[in-house]
């Protein structure tokens, strides 16, 4: 019997087969009906050979446009005239969020599994949380955030107590991550781009994320309900996923990765994908206005004993 991290009642089967797009391997997803939490079954317990392809480039707009309103979500949710003001990114990926936070004045920390990638960097970038809790000390961060990536922890109740300790009595966390109860999500089931198992070994929807951020002593203060490229791809993707048998080719071309399928595929794939996104441009707007995005985002603050 498989027991909910969040509330504690059982888990039921929502997918039997969820392919991984790159190894092909199935997983299940595990659900609870009571609070709407999910998790990938069974979790590998070494994920190094599911991100040997994970990682790719954007293009230079898009780089700077998601870069530049996600400082715009940690300006609007810690709104303070301290003259020094320090943020930490979990999962900091290329660094790009830190940079352009600390164009906008910020000091900035980050983690990263592979920070050795970042030697040659003027970011000062760990490996976990416990390196950065041992240099830095409890109270030290005016924000943390986590841009997509507490789905992928395999503790994530742990990941938040200790983002808890980091933060000052008055500072803000902000967390993004994929919407398993939004429109996408319901409308594609084990084919939706960002189910990504087993890379994704949690699934929140608005209610289970709201119950784990209040279980480790946030108070949420705002929220909202899309970042519009991971949105629309959500949309373009994850409808090509359920036309050709082979999953991502359009999201992969765009990330710079090799696809593994014929020219007159690919450029299908291409030319769809296209189009899928420019219908979607609507969907996106519609899901956002009914709290059905793609992607949640919150902000939320410790909670005042």
């Amino acid at each position: 019997m498989n027991f909910c991290h969040v509330c504690g009642q059982n888990l039921e089967t929502r997918f039997e087969q969820a392919m991984d797009p790159q190894t092909k391997e199935k997983f299940a997803v595990l659900s609870c009906a009571n609070c709407g939490f999910a998790e990938t079954h069974p979790q590998p317990d070494d994920l190094s050979k599911y991100y040997a392809e994970y990682y790719g480039g954007r293009h230079g707009f898009t780089n700077d446009y998601c870069a530049w309103r996600r400082v715009n979500f940690l300006e609007k949710s810690y709104n303070s005239d301290k003259e020094t003001k320090r943020v930490l990114d979990v999962g900091c990926g290329d660094g790009t969020f830190l940079n352009a936070a600390k164009k906008r004045g910020w000091q900035v920390a980050g983690t990263e599994l592979n920070a050795g990638r970042f030697k040659d960097s003027e970011l000062e970038i760990f490996e976990n949380l416990r390196e950065v809790k041992a240099k830095f000390g409890a109270n030290s961060f005016d924000a943390v955030t986590m841009w997509h990536t507490l789905e992928h922890f395999k503790n994530p109740r742990e990941v938040l107590e200790t983002a808890f300790e980091l933060l000052t009595s008055e500072g803000v966390l902000l967390v993004a991550v994929p919407n398993a109860g939004g429109l996408q999500a319901k409308i594609f089931g084990e084919h939706w781009l960002h189910l990504d198992v087993p890379r994704h070994l949690f699934h929140f929807d608005f209610n289970s994320l709201e119950m784990l951020l209040t279980q480790t002593n946030f108070a949420v203060k705002n929220h909202w309900h899309q970042e519009i490229e991971y949105d629309l791809l959500g949309w373009s993707q994850s409808a090509l996923n359920k036309i050709f048998r082979e999953p991502n080719v359009f999201f992969r071309s765009l990330s710079g990765h090799e696809t593994n399928v014929s020219a007159i595929t690919k450029t299908a794939n291409l030319a769809l994908g296209a189009a899928f996104s420019a219908i979607a441009l609507p969907l996106n707007l519609f899901g956002t206005l009914t709290k059905k995005g793609g992607t949640l985002i919150f902000s939320a603050l410790k909670k005042s004993n």
